[in-house]
């Protein structure tokens, strides 16, 4: 009696997963999730919970991230990282969790005045994603251009671009 039971309930059971797994696809997040986790959930895990990166080979978000927020070439760039850019995420979700790395990460590096993500603007930008194949080189060029000219400081050089680990 048990088998026949288990015979019955193990395709009613499967035909349930089916039917569920149709309804809830997994790349997209729950509408109800808050920009900071879907920032641990899709970013966290190499840039650290806090903001700060455990092994130095993705740059540190915590009081660094609001520099790319001083003009609208640093301001494109974080936005058309691939990550970004590509993710599996609505305009709006993507711009709020920026907002919440450049502002709440960020901290006292966002410029004063600096103006939030809005969908719209994320919709743009994520049409134009990076798609050079030296990201790091070209990062180092916007880091260049975010002391240059929006008087980051410095030490925003060796953050973005730490020396390579010997491993």
């Amino acid at each position: 009696m048990k088998r026949l039971a288990v015979l019955v309930a193990t395709p009613l059971l499967a035909a349930a997963v089916t039917a569920n797994a149709v309804d809830l696809p997994l790349s997209t997040p729950p509408a109800h999730m808050s920009p900071r986790a879907t920032y641990l959930g899709r970013c966290g895990g190499c840039h650290g919970v806090d903001g700060h990166s455990a092994d130095g080979l993705v740059p540190d978000l915590k009081d660094a991230a609001g520099y790319f927020l001083c003009d609208e070439t640093t301001r494109a760039y974080a936005a058309r990282l691939p990550n970004v850019a590509f993710a599996q995420i609505s305009n709006a979700d993507m711009a709020a969790m920026m907002n919440y790395v450049m502002f709440d990460l960020g901290g006292s590096s966002a410029p004063a005045g600096a103006r939030a993500y809005t969908a719209d603007e994320m919709g743009q930008l994520r049409r134009q994603p990076l798609t050079i194949t030296n990201l790091k080189a070209y990062r180092r060029e916007v880091v260049a251009d975010a002391i240059a000219r929006c008087r980051a400081p410095d030490h925003l050089r060796t953050e973005y671009d730490p020396p390579d680990a010997a491993h």
